[in-house]
């Protein structure tokens, strides 16, 4: 249980509340992101292996994302992995990946015209899960997320530009992954938004969890969300990844 801060409810009152473990003030997370596969140490000619990919889910912990992207098409995909135990919180003006079907079965018996009409989704996903905690939808207003998401996971796409400079194929880390989109950040108090989306990608089966955020703040491990999130996942053998600054 996280608890904000603020002139009207102090932390002394709450520390020894029933169902308080923890008690911490909520802080401002700035958006991280830069040449991420160089500090890694890694080229283009890294070999992808996409059986074994298409079985990792990647949670992105950020400003949620646009599916719409060419980095998140559902094409050559197959349905989630078994694990997987999240769900799409289609939310406003957002929707997961899947492909719908419908079959129409034409019954017509003497005196009798019975139309029955079965529709189901089918889901051939990589966008396969998002949920947003700022808002009732997980859609990227800010950019960050879709962009750090297609970092980590995105779909080799070709013919990729920047307004038609620097042309090429654009790849994530490991594109044939699995992503789930948990909008926890928008630019303004994040930390008890933080919290409820390491239970749910905990909770929903992820691999990897991705948090490219950070704080200005120094706290101690007892008291940083960020790591208080990543003991609990790390206990369920969830690796997270945090970045480090943009500078």
């Amino acid at each position: 249980m996280e608890l904000l801060n603020d002139m009207f409810s102090p932390i002394p009152l709450y520390a020894g509340s029933k169902g308080a473990v923890l008690v911490f003030p909520s802080k401002v997370y700035q958006l991280y992101t830069t040449r991420s596969w160089d500090f890694l140490g890694l080229n283009q000619t890294v070999k992808s292996n996409a059986a074994a990919e298409s079985n990792v889910i990647v949670g992105v912990t950020d400003t949620g994302i646009w599916p719409e992207s060419d980095s998140f098409s559902d094409e050559g995909f197959g349905p989630p992995p078994q694990k997987w135990k999240g769900a799409c919180k289609v939310g406003q003006n957002l929707t997961c990946n899947q492909q719908k079907y419908s079959t129409i079965s034409d019954l017509r018996p003497l005196f009798i015209s019975l139309i029955l009409t079965m529709t189901w989704y089918l889901s051939f996903s990589k966008l396969i899960g998002a949920r947003g905690y700022t808002t009732d939808s997980a859609r990227d207003t800010e950019g960050h997320g879709s962009h750090t998401a297609s970092t980590a996971a995105g779909n080799n796409v070709v013919n990729a530009s920047f307004y038609g400079f620097a042309e090429g194929t654009a790849r994530g880390g490991v594109p044939s992954a699995r992503v789930a989109a948990y909008k926890a950040c928008n630019g303004i108090w994040c930390t008890s938004d933080i919290l409820a989306a390491f239970d749910d990608t905990i909770a929903d089966g992820i691999d990897l969890i991705i948090v490219p955020l950070g704080s200005v703040f120094v706290s101690e491990f007892y008291s940083d969300p960020v790591a208080t999130g990543a003991f609990h996942a790390a206990e369920k053998g969830v690796l997270v990844v945090q970045s480090a600054g943009n500078s």
